[in-house]
């Protein structure tokens, strides 16, 4: 076996050697990197996909896009390790994105499609707590699959002054079940809650501020209460239930706990 040589030291390599480590170098690069792979994208944090935006227009950040279809051909290498869509005019809630970046026509860039994101929407009508698609963007609505996390106050669209917009978190690719369990609402107590029990409370729709709906109420559960009691009028924020005994649990109160 031969020994390793020190820096300035004479070298000496039969040539037969030589050529045989010269062509381990070639076919390494020719045919092992080659035949190698694709690694998946594994930067691209979960819920975020690329898009391409085929709207022929440039798009600003938090825009809407619909999915079209996979941006590669099914089967391919890049459609097994790259996660990439054909983002056009948005027209159906259960496939859309929201652009993560300005995006200009044609262009390639982030989205979210699962997950929470920073949109505008269509308050003209009143705000709620949930959103569907309309016009190519998002349009508050008493129910929908898009449910509104937080909106900030209305304001007239630039573009089009009847229309009324405001900023706002919503949660895509979890839509509330045909008995909306599993969504979170918000809700203000009707009579004192504590942790042994339930208490009857209204659901809250978003106008001017919170504002209880009539002839919603439902009662809810407060198991994390332990002892403790919330009063009559504490807004609080629950997950809808499918349990016989209530309609829903409690998650977090906006005041503090007895």
């Amino acid at each position: 076996m031969r020994q390793s040589v020190k820096k300035g030291e004479p070298l000496s390599v039969p040539a037969e050697e030589y050529n045989a480590f010269l062509q381990m170098a070639n076919d390494y690069r020719t045919k092992s990197v080659a035949a190698r792979p694709l690694q998946q994208e594994r930067h691209v944090p979960h819920g975020l996909v690329r898009i391409k935006n085929t709207t022929g227009v440039d798009l600003a950040r938090f825009s809407v896009l619909g999915i079209d279809g996979p941006l590669f051909s099914h089967g391919s290498e890049e459609y097994q390790n790259r996660v990439a869509f054909v983002g056009g005019t948005a027209s159906s809630v259960g496939k859309i994105a929201i652009i993560q970046e300005p995006l200009a026509a044609d262009a390639i860039g982030l989205a979210v499609a699962s997950g929470v994101s920073v949109v505008k929407i269509d308050v003209t009508d009143g705000t709620q707590e949930f959103a569907t698609v309309e016009g190519g963007g998002l349009k508050a609505s008493t129910e929908g699959e898009i449910q509104i996390l937080d909106l900030g106050e209305g304001s007239p669209d630039p573009d089009d002054p009847g229309k009324s917009i405001a900023w706002a978190r919503v949660n895509l690719g979890h839509a509330p079940s045909s008995d909306n369990s599993g969504t979170i609402r918000q809700a203000i107590l009707t009579e004192t809650l504590t942790g042994s029990g339930t208490a009857n409370a209204k659901m809250l729709c978003l106008s001017n501020g919170w504002e209880a709906i009539d002839e919603s109420d439902f009662t809810v559960r407060g198991f994390m209460l332990d002892g403790h009691a919330l009063p009559s009028d504490t807004q609080i924020t629950v997950v809808m239930s499918s349990a016989e005994s209530h309609d829903a649990i409690l998650i977090s109160a906006a005041c503090p706990i007895e």
